[in-house]
């Protein structure tokens, strides 16, 4: 039988989380425990003949509480501590992710240690409510929302681009519409622009969208009829590359906002994202999901304490 070398590396590195706050590389603990605490009841006494006797009722085994030592780096280094701060005064259960552990756990305490505002030291207690374990997925789905539309949306971009030096048409007054409350919508945001746009926004980029990709459309539609010269050829190249990379995005967009075919909604929802991640997008990565959430649905947190209609976004492959 063959045996697998304990030092080879992971296909797939572990994600950790806590409370939807990730650590990444040096900042991921070092070491921490895990385990159970069994709740016995011992008995004993001395049997007729004399002899001691020792009886044992298990009464149940409870996940063990855990802790350790860590440190937050880099630019956002007080803002996820602020995070977890907020998040133990709150005395709310959050989620632990670490690979395909999860854990729903109280912080006991949380105690940060100010080296600079981009490293702090802390110390922190959970108590463990309850666990989740299983196998950590091969490929899990990948929730790359924001990178994958915006490449449609450049890709679409360059070909019209492209086109409005062969041939500019009058359809390109739309596109110039879109790209004005695009550029309005994102004028102050610097990486990516369309993770950060609220629920308010994406729905009125969809209206603008489904006018342009319909006049993109019937422009299409009359090049593909007529085309005949080289020019002509070219701009119906451009013309499709566009029309394709513009429906893709304005599809993403709707899935998001809750438009699209697969979409649900919770109606007066109230509770955890990340449980509503672990019961809707199994195996997927919770802290992903409920961020994705919570831009889909303009929210601040992830808890939600007042009753809303909750929109599901499916997750992108």
């Amino acid at each position: 039988m063959s045996q697998i070398s304990p030092t080879a590396p992971s296909a797939t590195p572990w994600t950790f989380s806590l409370g939807g706050v990730p650590l990444d590389r040096f900042e991921v603990p070092s070491e921490f425990s895990t385990g159970h605490e069994i709740e016995l009841k011992v008995h004993k006494y001395f049997s007729e003949t004399g002899y001691p006797v020792k009886k044992i009722q298990a009464m149940g085994a409870f996940s063990a509480p855990t802790s350790w030592k860590g440190i937050f780096l880099y630019q956002d280094a007080a803002d996820r501590s602020e995070k977890l701060d907020k998040l133990a005064v709150a005395q709310q259960p959050v989620l632990w992710v670490f690979g395909p552990y999860q854990y729903t756990v109280y912080i006991r305490r949380y105690i940060p240690t100010w080296k600079h505002q981009h490293e702090i030291e802390y110390e922190i207690d959970l108590e463990i409510l309850s666990e989740s374990t299983g196998v950590a997925a091969v490929s899990p789905p990948n929730v790359t929302f924001p990178a994958i539309t915006q490449q449609f949306y450049d890709t679409g971009t360059t070909a019209v681009a492209n086109l409005q030096t062969l041939n500019p048409q009058s359809f390109f007054s739309e596109y110039i519409a879109v790209v004005n409350q695009y550029n309005s919508i994102v004028l102050s945001i610097s990486q990516n622009p369309i993770a950060q746009m609220t629920y308010s926004e994406l729905l009125s980029l969809t209206d603008a969208l489904t006018k342009f990709t319909g006049a993109l459309g019937n422009y299409t539609q009359s090049l593909q009829n007529t085309a005949v010269l080289t020019a002509d050829l070219e701009a119906l190249m451009y013309s499709l590359q566009a029309l394709n990379a513009f429906t893709m995005f304005s599809n993403n967009i709707k899935q998001v906002v809750g438009n699209g075919a697969q979409a649900v909604k919770l109606q007066n929802f109230v509770g955890s994202l990340f449980n509503v991640a672990a019961q809707y997008y199994p195996g997927a990565d919770p802290t992903v999901i409920a961020s994705t959430l919570a831009q889909a649905n303009n929210l601040n947190d992830y808890y939600v304490n007042t009753p809303i209609t909750l929109y599901l976004p499916p997750v992108f492959a």
